[in-house]
């Protein structure tokens, strides 16, 4: 359902366009395309999720998460800290970088939109052995620790924001699983 939209949209974007936009609608709508595909293989088939996984480095994920997020980068002070992280990986690059952009979406939606100095948030990815940890740290807002147990429910969301319903979470959780 989202894919045959995204066809159109280039489709009818290549009249009248520069380059460099139609560039980016290119690149925008591969990237969806990607995690649709994705997203229906974790859904449908997650055995053979590992069928999709390629060599990556990380820094490509961190060029798209700061091309996504570039109006909240200085107004919130954004900070992507992949630095420890050395090497390539092997793993689904868009369930990953979504699994990311699920994080800071729910941080920036916590802190609330502000050109507050003191408002920061800090994405960084650090080995732990094996382990790829992934830290998120928001000033000015905290989960609650009655709340601990219930953050990766579906549906489960502590935002008054009507629009909000509390998958973000959820679906990291299935990635992370």
């Amino acid at each position: 359902e989202i894919k045959n939209p995204l066809n159109r949209v280039v489709a009818n974007a290549e009249e009248g366009m520069t380059e460099q936009i139609m560039k980016d609608i290119r690149r925008d709508s591969q990237k969806i395309s990607a995690i649709v595909n994705s997203v229906e293989i974790l859904i449908h088939d997650p055995k053979s999720l590992s069928a999709t996984f390629t060599i990556f480095d990380w820094s490509e994920v961190k060029e798209n998460l700061t091309l996504d997020f570039n109006t909240y980068l200085n107004s919130m002070n954004i900070k992507f800290d992949f630095s420890e992280l050395k090497g390539k990986f092997y793993g689904n690059k868009p369930l990953l970088y979504q699994l990311l952009r699920n994080h800071v979406v729910n941080a920036i939606e916590a802190i609330g939109v502000r050109k507050d100095e003191s408002s920061e948030i800090a994405v960084k990815l650090v080995n732990q052995g094996n382990d790829l940890v992934l830290l998120i740290i928001n000033t000015n807002s905290s989960i609650k620790e009655k709340d601990y147990e219930r953050i990766f429910e579906p549906h489960f969301t502590t935002k008054k924001n009507q629009t909000n319903k509390g998958l973000g979470l959820a679906f990291s959780k299935s990635i992370v699983d």
